[in-house]
């Protein structure tokens, strides 16, 4: 960047904001008033080869964070939260592991925000609620990212498979395994009448075959 007659006004250096010349140093070298966008009620004095040489870029505030980050991970590494947001960044960008192909392989990423600060991670999810929770993608052909994604037990991620056949009936959606589970048969038997061309009403209503009759629930 190049500024006119080194006037720094106005200029916006990381999360600094240049309001004006300010006093010079007791040698005699150029300092200017910068405001950082995490206290913009406070000015600071930054001298003006710092600001030019990319080595003023806020008013501290981002090394203490760095430092904070390195803290929580040092202190979480071999958490459950910490093993989660390792391994799902492996499963999408690490291709000799096993599950790449089902992730990283079909062009699922990790989010900016979460792929290079565990510390982020853990502030959108929050502590994982139990050993029975795990994360889970709502939008399975989506990114890991905060809208995407939650805590969820194996019940919830085993409704949520791709492969999953969802039939709806009276305004009741349940996938075929959660239809012969209430239904009390087979989820082979299910999905042998979808193929035999049933309605899914008969599919999902219909229990069993006795005395030349359908037994309805």
């Amino acid at each position: 960047m190049v500024w006119a007659a080194d006037d720094l006004a106005g200029c916006r250096f990381g999360r600094l904001t240049v309001l004006g010349r300010g006093e010079n140093t007791p040698e005699g070298k150029a300092r200017w008033i910068c405001v950082c966008d995490c206290r913009p009620d406070k000015e600071k004095l930054v001298r003006a080869v710092l600001l030019k040489n990319g080595r003023a870029t806020s008013c501290g505030c981002f090394a203490r964070e760095k430092t904070r980050d390195r803290s929580v991970t040092h202190d979480a590494t071999g958490s459950p939260e910490w093993e989660t947001w390792r391994r799902m960044r492996s499963r999408c960008y690490n291709k000799r592991n096993d599950k790449y192909k089902y992730y990283g392989g079909r062009g699922i990423r990790v989010c900016a925000r979460w792929r290079s600060s565990f510390q982020t991670f853990l502030e959108d999810m929050g502590p994982r609620p139990s050993d029975e929770h795990s994360i889970e993608r709502k939008r399975v052909n989506d990114d890991y990212q905060p809208d995407n994604c939650i805590w969820a037990t194996i019940d919830v991620q085993n409704r949520n498979k791709r492969s999953n056949v969802i039939l709806e009936h009276d305004g009741v959606r349940k996938t075929v395994a959660e239809w012969a589970r209430d239904l009390g048969v087979s989820q082979t038997t299910l999905h042998d009448r979808l193929r035999r061309g049933w309605s899914v009403a008969d599919t999902v209503t219909k229990k069993k075959w006795e005395k030349h009759r359908w037994q309805t629930g």
